[in-house]
C-alpha cells in the first residue's frame, strides 16, 4: 500500500468553551478574533503519516505500507518512530535547509476545531523520492492524502500510467486544486473518501450534482463523523455503516486519517468496501479514545472482538 500526503507535527490544544459564542455574526466579514488555548501538546501528525500508523496497526496480517511524502531537517527521531512501528519511509524526501510541517490545532467543547497548517518542507518538490517500475509493480492500492497539489497531481498520472488502482483523499486542500487538476484526479480515481463538505465543494468547483460526482468513482465514500459514514458505488447502491460508540471522547484530531488507515488495511487483505469500512470506522474510535494521532493500539484480538459486539458479525481481517 503506497500512502501519500503529509507529514507534520501535531501542536493540540483545547478551548474552554464553544467558538461560535466567541464570534459576532455581524462581524464576520471583517474576523478580528482571539482564542485561549490551553494545555498545549506536540505530537507526531501529517495526513499521510497517521494513514500509515493506523495500517501499521495490523501489520501483524502480513501487510505494510510505503509513506511518501517530504519532511524536513527535524524528521530523524520522526522516522525512525515510523520506522519502528512498521511503516516504509524509504519514500520519504528529506529538504535539509526547511522543517517538517506543523499543524496547530485548536478544539472547543464540543469537538470543532480550527486548524491552522504551515507545510514548510512539504513545498519542496526538488527533494522528492523516485516512484520506481518494481515498486510500482508490488503496490496493491494507494491513497493521495492532503499533500501540495502539484505532488498530488504529478503522482495520480504516475499510478494512472502504471495501472495503480488509487483513492483521491483531498481533505483540506480541496480548495487548493486547479479546475483542470480536479477534473483529471475525479475522472482517474477509482475511489474518493471525503467528508459532506469537501463533496460540496468538489461539486461546487467541477459545477456538477452529488449524484454525477457518484458516478465518476467506483466507490464514493461520504465520511460523517459520528453520524457514520455512506458508501456509494457506481452501480448506484448505497450503504449506510454506522460509526462505533467510543468508551470516552478524548480527541477526535486523526479520527479520519484512522478510519482510512483500517479501511485500506482491510481492502488490501480482500475484503469488501463495507467491511472494510467497518474496520476503518472501528480504528477511528480506538484513535478517538486517546490524545494525538497515534498513541491508540490495540491487538488483533482485542480488534476483532470489539467488532463482533459493534457490528454483530465476525471480523473477517
Amino acid at each position: 500500500m503506497l500512502v501519500s500526503g503529509s507529514i507534520a507535527y501535531d501542536l493540540i490544544m483545547k478551548f474552554e468553551g464553544v467558538f461560535k459564542d466567541a464570534l459576532l455574526k455581524k462581524n464576520l466579514a471583517n474576523l478580528n478574533v482571539s482564542f485561549t488555548g490551553l494545555d498545549k501538546k506536540m505530537f507526531y501528525g501529517g495526513c499521510g503519516a497517521n494513514i500509515c500508523y493506523n495500517f501499521s496497526l495490523f501489520k501483524g496480517l502480513g501487510i505494510s505500507s510505503m509513506l511518501f511524502g517530504v519532511a524536513g531537517k527535524d524528521f530523524k527521531e520522526y522516522g525512525k518512530k515510523l520506522s519502528d512501528d512498521g511503516v516504509n519511509v524509504d519514500l520519504v524526501g528529506i529538504d535539509n535547509d526547511g522543517f517538517t510541517a506543523s499543524a496547530y490545532v485548536l478544539t472547543d467543547n464540543r469537538e470543532n476545531q480550527l486548524t491552522i497548517f504551515s507545510p514548510g518542507a512539504m513545498g519542496n518538490i526538488n527533494v522528492e523520492k523516485k516512484l520506481t517500475d518494481k515498486i510500482l509493480k508490488e503496490l496493491d492500492y494507494a491513497i493521495l492524502s492532503p499533500d501540495i497539489c502539484e505532488r498530488t497531481v504529478r503522482l495520480a498520472r504516475k499510478l494512472k500510467s502504471a495501472g495503480v488502482s488509487w483513492f483521491f483523499d483531498p481533505g483540506q486542500m480541496t480548495h487548493a486544486f486547479k479546475l483542470e487538476d480536479l477534473k483529471y484526479l475525479t475522472s482517474n480515481a477509482f475511489g474518493l473518501i471525503a467528508n459532506s463538505y469537501e463533496i460540496k465543494l468538489l461539486c461546487s468547483k467541477l459545477k456538477i450534482s452529488e449524484n454525477i460526482l457518484r458516478k465518476k468513482f467506483n466507490v464514493m465514500i461520504e465520511t460523517l463523523g459520528e453520524g457514520g459514514l455512506n458508501v456509494y458505488k457506481k452501480s448506484g447502491v448505497k450503504t449506510h455503516i454506522q460509526s462505533v460508540k467510543p468508551l470516552k471522547i478524548i480527541d477526535p484530531t486523526g479520527c479520519g486519517d484512522a478510519f482510512r488507515g483500517g479501511f485500506l488495511a482491510g481492502l488490501t487483505k480482500g475484503l469488501s468496501i463495507e467491511q472494510s469500512c467497518k474496520i476503518g470506522a472501528l480504528t477511528a474510535t480506538y484513535k478517538i479514545e486517546k490524545p494525538g494521532t497515534q498513541n491508540h493500539k490495540f491487538t488483533l484480538a482485542e480488534f476483532r472482538g470489539r467488532y463482533k459486539k459493534a457490528f454483530k458479525e465476525n471480523c473477517s481481517i
